[in-house]
């Protein structure tokens, strides 16, 4: 199956980014990509200069930075990019010229005829010299295997990128887990003892002889049952508690303090999103230039065919005195050049460029998928944010008049008005729909973070990582 990766490409290696291997040979094929997000809503001139401002929480900002020094998953990343350094090192000495130094020395025992007798000579023998050792890059196959270093190095740094921003938005999301789950503890807490002090109004009224043993049984299912929704609540709180005190790299034991209010997003999505912005994204950067890596030893392996012309010369002294080891008189030299041609190696160059051209389709194939996963990403995002936002509103209202109904549910049944079905009816009602409201409003702060996570930064600038240290 012969397949030209350069009639499949998505258009983003990248019409939007400008990238693509030196040389670019990239003919892409089109996306129907929008030239903006237009389900954005709000002002249009509306910026954001960072995105963690958009949610104005002292404490998220501090537990980001907490994670981007003791992450170990980050801290794995970063180790990935020294290697890939490293690696790139490698990849590129092999453009310059290999010179060593030897010293040598040695004594020789060997048999010879002297008249009528055997005799045995001993020599000693000493030499000094640099060798060098060149490969001329006749045919770009050491330019291919640099350049495909170097796009290794690039995917590494955005991969760091990529984790560092990834780091910074799981942590957001884990603290709003937290505050969710602190909220509905106490929720499940004040319904708790909402429930019992209402449940020694109906025992006393029991008593006196005015309310019916199947109300106080009622109201004792109904304070039972909140009490396992309370401890329900309180594991909750705790493991949300562990899984973020993990992303900072501290011990897991449910020590973190947290604010009782979940933080309101105040920015709205300025109108407009440019769909280029996409370009930034370190994830598809990285997918981008391993395919770039991917290309250039494609082009190395089919270059592996053709003859290597190498250039060696050696200089230094030869004696058989030390004394004499540094004596220029002792010099001796040797220029050679060698050309290489490969005959017969029983398919193993045939196979090296079937194998380099399958992790090329294969990084063709990755690349493209990052693309429209990318995409349905941001559309994901721009549209939860908009129903988020509606079921945030309606819930709100929900729980302000299940609150109310609650309230005049109980009034009327001390009235004898109602039944307690019905007061145990607007009890649950009530605290369910200010949990439900709890739950939307963590997952449209959420949502906000995807959505950044999707731009891959804010709606105006890049995230920007500092990878120089790691060289």
């Amino acid at each position: 199956m012969n397949w030209d990766y350069r009639h499949i490409l998505p258009t983003l290696c990248f019409a939007l980014m400008g990238c693509g291997t030196p040389g670019n040979r990239a003919h892409l094929a089109e996306i129907d990509a929008p030239p903006a997000y237009s389900t954005a809503v709000g002002n249009p001139d509306a910026e954001i200069d960072d995105w963690l401002s958009d949610f104005q929480d002292e404490s998220l900002r501090q537990l980001v930075d907490e994670a981007q020094r003791n992450n170990f998953n980050l801290q794995i990343s970063a180790s990935r990019l020294m290697a890939a350094f490293g690696a790139a090192r490698i990849e590129n000495a092999g453009r310059l010229p290999s010179v060593n130094a030897n010293l040598n020395s040695a004594r020789n025992k060997r048999v010879a005829a002297g008249g009528f007798r055997l005799v045995n000579p001993k020599t000693d023998n000493f030499d000094i010299g640099l060798g060098l050792t060149w490969e001329l890059d006749l045919w770009g196959k050491l330019a291919n295997r640099s350049r495909a270093g170097q796009a290794d190095v690039a995917a590494a740094q955005n991969d760091f990128v990529a984790s560092q921003f990834s780091v910074a938005a799981n942590t957001a999301k884990l603290w709003f887990a937290l505050i969710e789950a602190e909220m509905q503890l106490d929720l499940a807490t004040k319904a708790h003892i909402a429930f019992a002090k209402n449940l020694e109004v109906v025992e006393q009224g029991f008593n006196r002889g005015v309310r019916q043993a199947l109300d106080v049984r009622l109201t004792r299912a109904n304070v039972a049952n909140a009490e396992a929704s309370m401890k329900a609540r309180q594991r909750e709180r705790d493991v949300a508690a562990r899984s973020l005190e993990g992303i900072l790299g501290r011990y897991p034991a449910d020590e973190i303090s947290v604010r009782r209010t979940l933080p309101d997003i105040t920015r709205p999505i300025p109108g407009g999103l440019p769909s280029d912005l996409l370009q930034r994204r370190p994830d598809l950067v990285a997918a981008e230039r391993r395919l770039a890596a991917a290309d250039e030893r494609k082009l190395l392996a089919d270059k592996n065919r053709w003859p290597t012309l190498s250039l060696t010369a050696n200089g230094g002294t030869q004696t058989d005195d030390l004394g004499e080891l540094l004596n220029p008189d002792q010099n001796v030299w040797r220029l050679a050049a060698g050309l290489t041609a490969p005959l017969f190696r029983g398919g193993q160059i045939a196979g090296q460029r079937k194998q380099a051209e399958g992790r090329l389709l294969e990084q063709v194939a990755t690349f493209s998928q990052a693309v429209m996963t990318a995409f349905q990403e941001v559309e994901n995002a721009l549209d939860n944010e908009v129903h988020l936002r509606e079921q945030e509103t309606a819930l709100q209202k929900a729980a302000t008049e299940s609150v109310a109904a609650e309230e005049l549910a109980w009034e009327q049944y001390n009235r004898g008005l109602v039944d307690i079905i019905t007061v145990l009816d607007s009890q649950r009602r009530s605290v369910n729909s200010q949990s439900s409201l709890y739950t939307v409003s963590r997952a449209r702060l959420q949502n906000r973070v995807d959505l950044y996570l999707a731009l891959g930064g804010d709606f105006g600038n890049p995230a920007i990582a500092d990878t120089d240290s790691y060289k």
